[in-house]
């Protein structure tokens, strides 16, 4: 590790550690990283360097969130969309270098 602490870690019920929490998942969405950036040593290093008492979102933790914004999300659009006759969507896949598979959706 880069950076090595002496502090004890938030629990994962402390305020600030939700929140670091939620920002990590709104890059990780956002930037359509893989789950796997989480496990990457530069990438922990970063978030103790921010705060030596804030430690990284799980994977179990992370797939669980990805899962309940995604249902908040499709629950925004479908309301919005109640009242609408006619919708287009648009699709484009593909894959990374890595063989990762992303998606984008234009409504």
């Amino acid at each position: 590790m880069y950076f090595q602490s002496r502090l004890s870690p938030f629990p994962s019920a402390h305020p600030q550690q939700q929140e670091i929490n939620e920002r990590q998942i709104d890059m990780i969405i956002s930037n359509m990283s893989p789950a796997s950036i989480v496990d990457y040593e530069a990438y922990v290093s970063m978030i103790t360097a921010a705060n030596p008492q804030l430690s990284v979102v799980s994977r179990t933790a992370l797939f669980p969130a990805i899962k309940r914004r995604f249902r908040d999300h499709q629950a925004l659009v479908l309301a919005a969309l109640t009242d609408v006759d006619v919708c287009h969507v648009n699709s484009y896949m593909w894959t990374s270098t890595a063989d990762e598979a992303f998606g984008s959706f234009v409504v």
